[in-house]
């Protein structure tokens, strides 16, 4: 049923153009480099793996757009239409230990300092 109606309208299906990531040319080296240096001090110090941690953050928006949508065949440009929150976004913060053990994860809004008064959700941290 929709196929008719995009063929009658002549109407395609689209991917957003244009979206890219470029790496470090030598990355594979600087990571072998940094596991020799983290393995190093390891040795020197004696210290256990739950004591070396990796953290990340990642923002997540509150308006993720899709990558496709339906447009005009042959159009060279195709927008994705939003709600309008696609810049409002918080961080998710991830952590874990190099023994492998992974601790829930961090969300930080942006926004005003809550008071002491207010009743704050257990694990909320403000």
């Amino acid at each position: 049923m929709i196929q008719s109606f995009m063929k009658r309208f002549d109407l395609s299906l689209r991917r957003r153009t244009k979206i890219s990531q470029k790496l470090t040319e030598n990355i594979d080296e600087k990571l072998e480099n940094f596991k020799c240096f983290i393995i190093r001090l390891k040795l020197q110090y004696n210290f256990d793996l739950n004591s070396i941690y990796n953290m990340d953050k990642t923002p997540i928006w509150f308006d993720m757009a899709g990558n496709m949508t339906i447009n005009n065949k042959g159009d060279k440009t195709v927008h994705i239409c939003t709600t309008g929150n696609d810049k409002n976004w918080f961080t998710v913060v991830l952590t874990c230990s190099a023994d492998g053990s992974k601790y829930p994860p961090i969300c930080i809004f942006k926004g005003k300092q809550l008071s002491c008064k207010e009743v704050i959700p257990k694990g909320v941290i403000c």
